[in-house]
């Protein structure tokens, strides 16, 4: 990266752009880059509600949800049971969620990724990490509490276990403080957003659990419908954070955008562009032909 009094930004004509170039030898100037993104946590989570899951797996996302609903009805142990089973399920598809946003994809099909390491088994691990929240009572100052102090905790475990760290390291919570300090006010804002999503849903949860007289049988239905449809943003919101800080937790991105090293190193003069000048010919002189006895001399 040259300085900015050595370079000169040309404008084009033709085209909307322009490139950078050397003011004394006309040369191409070859930025510094590195592998990221140039969009912070805090801005990417503008979009946390635009799922990229098209119609279809919004469809699907959906109904899952009404199930969960219809599953939440049943008595115990049936209830805890069948609720684990579809969390494995709904943890199939956040994977899916999380690594699609941590890759910047607008939809599901577009990122490739194996079926253990990377789909089943962080979804098995995930549904294990969340399996205490079904025991967690929906009302009450108690229940709040256990999930504002179990945020930060689970944040860090989720990252690793997404972002495919081996178990020992993903588990260790030493290397979930080291990881959420290296994130600083980013891995903040991470739990921030976990928490109140997860309030949120705890809070339409306990509505739909109010007695029939206070809020109608099919209100009940859409509360706990979309108390279990927001539980998705998590994931949203984690890959989210990894498309911006992804070096942070070493994840495997598929591909990855290039961000200048010195965004803000700008030239400081802007000249338009001029086509390079044709050298002229250099015309050649006439050949002298002089006739000899028995040979021609070139002069």
């Amino acid at each position: 990266m040259l300085c900015s009094g050595c370079v000169v930004e040309v404008e084009l004509e033709v085209w909307p752009a322009c490139y950078v170039k050397c003011r004394p030898c006309d040369g191409a100037v070859q930025l510094l880059t590195r592998p990221g993104s140039d969009v912070s946590f805090a801005v990417g989570l503008r979009k946390a509600l635009l799922l990229p899951v098209g119609l279809w797996g919004l469809l699907l996302l959906l109904g899952l949800a009404a199930l969960a609903s219809e599953l939440d009805a049943l008595s115990t142990p049936a209830r805890e049971a069948t609720l684990l089973v579809w969390s494995i399920c709904a943890w199939l598809l956040g994977v899916a969620i999380f690594r699609a946003a941590a890759e910047g994809a607008t939809h599901l099909h577009e990122v490739r990724f194996k079926a253990w390491p990377e789909f089943l088994r962080p979804a098995l691990l995930c549904a294990l990490l969340t399996a205490p929240a079904l025991l967690v009572p929906r009302s009450g100052l108690a229940g709040a509490l256990l999930v504002a102090a179990a945020a930060p905790l689970l944040v860090p475990l989720l990252l690793f276990v997404l972002a495919g760290h081996p178990g020992r390291q993903a588990f260790s919570p030493l290397e979930g403080a080291r990881t959420m300090r290296a994130l600083g006010r980013d891995g903040g804002l991470a739990v921030l957003v976990t928490l109140g999503v997860w309030l949120f849903s705890r809070t339409l949860a306990g509505l739909a659990q109010s007695p029939a007289d206070e809020v109608p049988m099919l209100w009940r239905k859409v509360l706990d419908t979309l108390a279990a449809f927001s539980v998705f943003l998590v994931p949203r919101a984690l890959g989210l954070l990894v498309e911006a800080r992804g070096e942070s937790l070493a994840y495997p991105f598929q591909a990855r955008g290039e961000v200048p090293l010195l965004p803000g190193v700008r030239p400081e003069t802007t000249v338009a562009y001029r086509p390079p000048e044709i050298p002229p010919r250099v015309q050649a002189a006439p050949i002298a032909v002089e006739a000899t006895s028995g040979k021609l001399d070139l002069e």
